[in-house]
């Protein structure tokens, strides 16, 4: 019986370069709070051939030699991303309201004009002041004759975001989100097949599993709590398995869990994702005003590791 490789991780960084101010009390979708991205990328590196990974540009994004930009003259401000409904939550501070904006249009499509239904202004220095930026993301492992399936997570021992001079941002560096929106499982007569992933939203610097976001336009308030598992936070308390060091039901009970690579024989098995990255107004920091002016990076991990009760196909 072969036993195959533990997949050695594959890092993905994002530099966002953010200016941010705050001024309003009244609820968090009157506030006025900016961070301005003037340069960002999401470069991927891997140390293993068993997996790759593909990135393209999306929403206020490009991409180019596996590193997604964000576009020039872009402020990201505060907002909400539904993970479930795939829904954002657009604030129209003068109309002290909130419009519902869908991310796709259908299946897996982007919705056509999304990139203006997400600009909220444009400032008198020609700057797009906008509610999130996305790209589109795909992991694969290409299987041999033989193998074990195989499950993907965020590594959290990979993975941080601080201020570029290596302190860790405070305030308004909680309500920093990445949403991995898993895409459905489809096969190709091309010796490809697209397993089933789970959506995650990754939270850096919040320490708890109490973060909210907005489910509706009735509760932009009050916020909704993520479901248990659907938030990874600083304060998650998991390991990646090694090799065989977990069942299919304890991999997808991890917080970290992304989804599982389905063995086929000879076959390049893919899981793909289109990413979201916001600043949630529902955080407490957003609505209390606070301020970071500083250059966030962020490394974002993955491991993956064969299951151990999945059937081994021998070696002819």
């Amino acid at each position: 019986m072969k036993k195959s490789r533990i997949i050695i991780p594959a890092l993905a960084l994002i530099a966002l370069s953010t200016v941010a101010s705050v001024t309003g009390t009244v609820a968090w979708f009157t506030a006025t709070r900016s961070v301005q991205i003037t340069a960002g990328n999401f470069a991927v590196t891997k140390t293993s051939s068993n997996l790759a990974v593909n990135v393209t540009g999306g929403t206020y994004t490009s991409a180019s030699n596996g590193a997604v930009t964000v576009a020039n003259k872009t402020i990201l401000t505060h907002g909400s991303f539904n993970h479930l409904a795939k829904n954002f939550y657009v604030p129209n501070v003068t109309a002290d309201a909130v419009t519902e904006v869908a991310l796709y249009s259908s299946g897996t499509t982007i919705a056509s004009g999304l990139a203006d239904d997400l600009l909220q202004s444009t400032d008198d220095s020609g700057n797009s002041i906008v509610t999130a930026v996305t790209w589109h993301m795909t992991l694969s492992v290409a299987f041999a004759d033989s193998g074990r399936d195989m499950a993907l997570y965020l590594d959290l021992a990979t993975s941080w975001a601080h201020l570029l001079n290596g302190n860790d941002p405070e305030h308004t560096g909680t309500g920093f989100r990445v949403a991995f929106v898993a895409e459905p499982a489809t096969t190709s007569t091309s010796a490809a097949t697209t397993s089933t992933g789970a959506t995650k939203v990754w939270a850096p610097h919040q320490t708890s599993s109490a973060s909210k976001y907005v489910a509706n336009t009735s509760n932009m308030q009050a916020g909704t709590a993520y479901t248990t598992g659907a938030l990874i936070h600083s304060g998650s308390n998991y390991t990646v398995p090694n090799d065989e060091g977990a069942t299919a039901s304890e991999a997808a009970a991890i917080e970290g869990y992304l989804g599982t690579f389905e063995f086929i024989a000879n076959t390049t098995v893919t899981l793909p994702f289109t990413v979201v990255a916001w600043y949630e107004g529902t955080d407490p920091n957003i609505t209390n005003n606070e301020t970071v002016m500083e250059t966030l990076n962020t490394q974002i991990g993955f491991k993956a590791s064969t299951l151990k009760d999945t059937p081994v196909t021998p070696n002819p």
